[in-house]
């Protein structure tokens, strides 16, 4: 386990070094740059660069190839954070202050947008074959806009206190899992592979990007910021829509609805009356329900995983798999 830990550091210490070198940038333009550098030095998981990388090598790719790649995804999953964190107000990512809070609006959206424009500068530049470029650019873009409407989706569902929960998972696999299934493929791609590789490639980061933000929306719940970077409870403060929620809403009680209400959506909410909502959710095993949830489509990845070829970098990805939903930041 410490060695399958230990690889993922490495993975993360090469795409943060290209990271380093590519947003260098001039003196003339070191507040745009030391912006758009600011939460790759607050750290991070980089999971989705680890799942191209190992992606790739699973299936015989060029390692080289792959860390390019994945600085690029890497690029773009961060461009999404900061101007998430603008639209939803954050204060804080990854236990900083948010982009926005630091260098303002106006510089966010900017250092942002040249993220959004190194991602495709980087894999036009990789060294391989121009029509796998093509192809992988094209996958890089579909993502981004799979991600926008995942956001939108995300927005439109602020607040709400319903038990259907299929617009949910429709945000969630556009804002959260397609970028997880875009690694997988993106890594099979640099390995060419073949079309049914590709396809389980696709159906093990779609699946394990689902129960990543399921295993997200319960830490939202229940997780101590000083792990997660991020203040508790702040999920229920601001509305946030979670199978969590749906559950609950089928579950409760018109009574406990009624309190939950008080302090969902509630941007004053105090913090007694979000510890309760908390309490709520647990008691009405919205939590637990969550947690299988989870499992299941951590099964469903793994799943996936086993009818490729069984190797070292096969494993590490049934380990990282397993790690996800056990992990608390």
């Amino acid at each position: 386990m410490e060695m399958e830990l230990k690889d993922i550091e490495d993975v993360a210490r090469r795409v943060d070094s290209l990271v380093q070198e590519i947003l260098s940038g001039s003196d003339e333009f070191r507040k745009l740059y030391d912006s758009s550098m600011h939460l790759f030095k607050a750290g991070g998981k980089r999971v989705r660069p680890y799942i191209l990388v190992k992606s790739a090598e699973l299936l015989g790719g060029d390692k080289e190839n792959a860390i390019r790649l994945a600085t690029a995804v890497e690029l773009l999953h961060t461009f999404t954070l900061i101007h998430d964190d603008i639209m939803d107000m954050s204060d804080t990512r990854r236990g900083v202050p948010s982009v926005h809070k630091v260098f303002g609006v106006p510089m966010a959206i900017i250092a942002g947008d040249l993220l959004f424009g190194t991602v495709f500068e980087v894999a036009a530049s990789t060294k391989i074959d121009p029509h796998d470029i093509k192809e992988i650019t094209f996958e890089l873009a579909t993502a981004t806009r799979r991600i926008c409407e995942g956001q939108f989706l995300d927005m439109t569902l602020q607040g709400k206190l319903e038990p259907d929960d299929k617009m949910y998972y429709e945000m969630i696999e556009k804002k959260t899992a397609a970028l997880f299934e875009t690694s997988a493929a993106i890594g099979g791609m640099i390995a060419k592979c073949r079309e049914n590789e590709l396809r389980l490639l696709r159906d093990f980061g779609r699946n394990l990007g689902i129960a990543f933000q399921i295993t997200d929306d319960i830490l939202g719940v229940l997780g101590d910021p000083e792990e997660t970077g991020k203040p508790s409870g702040d999920d229920i403060r601001f509305g946030k829509f979670t199978v969590i929620i749906a559950h609950f809403c089928k579950n409760a009680s018109e009574e406990e609805l009624q309190r939950f209400a008080r302090s969902f959506n509630k941007p004053e909410a105090q913090e007694d009356e979000l510890i309760a909502a908390s309490e709520l959710l647990v008691k009405t095993g919205s939590i637990r329900a969550a947690e299988d949830l989870a499992r299941s489509y951590t099964e469903r990845a793994v799943s996936a995983l086993k009818k490729l070829p069984e190797n070292a970098a096969r494993t590490d990805l049934e380990f990282l798999a397993f790690h996800m939903v056990k992990r608390r930041a």
